[in-house]
């Protein structure tokens, strides 16, 4: 998945909208009850600042397939 194209949910304080994003790293840790608890470093492909990459956990990525 890392290099993998996604869609993100970005979240600010007026708005949430999905944008396309590639995953950079994942940190992979164990999963309980609750489900996936790795980490998912994230850029967003329409800001290439550095403010566009974004830790995220999984609960926010919709995997792209194609």
């Amino acid at each position: 998945m890392v290099g993998g194209l996604v869609l993100c949910l970005q979240e600010r304080r007026d708005q949430s909208i999905y944008y396309d994003a590639h995953v950079l790293e994942i940190e992979r840790k164990t999963h309980d009850i609750r489900g996936c608890r790795c980490l998912f470093f994230i850029r967003y492909d329409h800001d290439s600042s550095e403010a566009s990459i974004e830790t995220v956990r999984l609960r926010r990525l919709c995997r792209i397939l194609g």
